[in-house]
């Protein structure tokens, strides 16, 4: 049977060993079949007998052929009493410093952010000091099991970490949208302080009382995801107030015509040729409704408004239209006759107040766009066109304000017969300027420069390939396409820092262009 061979002194160490293998006698026999001997060294004799079993220092225990001395003694006791077995005593010994290190790892991480290791591991300060004081070799049973103890509070400190990172993440996300917010409602109030006309203060107490100050949250991560979805609803709202703002500012201004009076004796000559009160009550009502401006105090009171103002600005443009016709002096008996069914239906219409008013003056509005060529000879019609040239030229430098380059096409409010004429007169007044390629723009900037620039790049890439498809069916066009190349070189060459020069040498390059573009017709017509 196996033996445990315990060597002692008389010193407070030996008193302890020798009290706790007394304890651990009858387990070591029963669990492990291991009996224990101690001899105390007291004598000569006794320590020639500790000397031959390689016992040098006491005091020590001795199991097979190891012997443990000392401090390593009393460890391999306090290690039988934990429940190890003799056997995994004599395990090999590892060094200690990976765990140590990783300990002061912990220590500092944790120090980092500002985690205290007790609130989130509370063994994790006795662990941790415990390995501090290791020996610098440990048994490999031990080692393992310090390990797992490590891992175990690496793994709750990195999901800690993670945490405080989504905390972070959250957090800068929450003040970043929420900063936006406050950003497009001061911009918005901006907006409404230059329109007048309008009063939202309960719209804007009702935007910033639906948002959520991320500090308000603190580490309330459900608060501060609140205020984030909150945050990207209030700005996709806003935007979208900011955009309905905009597109009623013409019809604003139309408002502003109408509650100036402006459209009064318009529309009492409507009435008097219509033999009705229709256009005059129209506008009282408008003015009824908007006299102290337009209050919006939610969103659904801003669809209102685009309705009612869109059908403002439809009507008074029928009603500009109408200017003609009344200095024409057109009867309305002529303009049935000019007209016919449909001018009768019209009158029918506008007399009949079981009609909705709205939809009357809508009615109006549509036949005048559609009809104003015919409502009077050539010869009147001219006449009156040219006392709408100021009317029209201002329409088309407002629609300039918002758009840098635009098409004649997109200009609604001038009949297409008069399109050219209105730029062409504007284009001598110094008031726009046509490109080439027929658009319009206010005036040349970088921004015209650049777009008439791609344009003319875009046509020599479709003659480009245009002529490499001819050369592909057995056409030869070597000298087109090198012309092409040339250009295309030059325009990308261009400098676009000086405008001047560059819209010359842009124009330049699209002569050029259509001189090749006119040829190649000339070669596929062959």
């Amino acid at each position: 049977m196996p033996r445990i061979d315990v060597y002692l002194s008389d010193d407070k160490t030996s008193l302890y060993i020798e009290k706790a293998v007394n304890t651990l006698k009858p387990s070591l026999k029963k669990l492990y079949g291991y009996d224990v001997r101690i001899v105390k060294v007291k004598d000569s004799t006794s320590a020639l007998i500790a000397l031959r079993e390689g016992v040098d220092e006491l005091p020590a225990i001795k199991i097979k052929d190891r012997v443990f001395k000392l401090a390593e003694a009393e460890r391999a006791v306090n290690m039988l009493l934990s429940g190890k077995s003799p056997d995994e005593l004599l395990e090999r010994r590892v060094s200690s410093d990976a765990l140590k290190k990783r300990a002061e790892n912990i220590l500092r991480n944790a120090e980092s952010m500002s985690i205290s290791l007790e609130s989130i591991a509370p063994q994790a300060k006795d662990i941790i000091e415990s390995i501090k004081n290791l020996e610098s070799e440990i048994y490999e049973s031990e080692f393992k099991e310090l390990d797992s103890e490590l891992r175990e509070i690496e793994d709750i400190l990195i999901k800690e970490s993670k945490k405080l990172q989504r905390m972070k993440e959250v957090k800068s996300q929450a003040e970043d949208l929420y900063r936006q917010v406050l950003d497009g409602i001061s911009s918005l109030k901006e907006t409404l302080s230059r329109i007048q006309i309008i009063h939202a203060d309960m719209l804007i107490k009702s935007l910033e009382s639906d948002a959520i100050n991320p500090s308000d949250c603190g580490e309330d991560i459900d608060c501060l995801e609140k205020s984030i979805n909150l945050s990207r609803n209030l700005i996709s709202v806003i935007s979208s107030i900011k955009g309905d703002i905009s597109s009623l500012e013409r019809p604003l201004s139309v408002l502003k015509r109408v509650l100036a009076g402006e459209f009064d004796d318009t529309a009492a000559w409507f009435d008097a040729s219509f033999k009705t009160s229709a256009f005059s009550n129209f506008i009282r009502r408008v003015k009824e409704n908007y006299r102290d401006g337009i209050t919006l105090s939610n969103i659904s009171d801003i669809e209102k408004a685009k309705k009612d103002l869109s059908l403002l600005d439809t009507m008074a443009s029928g009603m500009e239209a109408g200017v003609v016709v009344r200095r024409s002096g057109l009867s309305l008996d002529r303009l049935i006759a000019v007209i016919g069914d449909e001018a009768s239906s019209l009158v029918n219409i506008v007399r009949d107040d079981s009609i909705d008013l709205n939809e009357r003056m809508l009615a109006v509005s549509t036949f005048l766009s559609k009809h104003m060529k015919s409502l009077a000879s050539a010869a009147e019609v001219m006449e009156e066109v040219r006392r709408m040239f100021p009317i029209w030229e201002r329409y088309v430098s407002s629609v300039l304000e918002s758009k840098s380059i635009i098409r004649a096409e997109e200009l609604a409010r001038i009949p297409k017969q008069w399109r050219d004429a209105v730029i062409d007169n504007m284009v001598n007044k110094k008031m726009a300027i046509r490109l080439p390629d027929g658009r319009i723009a206010a005036k040349l900037t970088r921004e015209v420069v650049e777009s008439y620039k791609l344009e003319v790049k875009n046509r020599i890439d479709r003659t480009l390939k245009i002529i490499l498809k001819m050369e592909g069916m057995g056409i030869s066009l070597v000298g087109q396409e090198k012309e092409l190349k040339d250009l295309l070189s030059k325009l990308e060459g261009t400098d676009l820092s000086d405008v001047d020069s560059a819209y010359s040498a842009l124009i330049e390059i699209d002569r050029k262009l259509k001189e090749i573009e006119n040829n190649l017709r000339e070669a596929i017509s062959k």
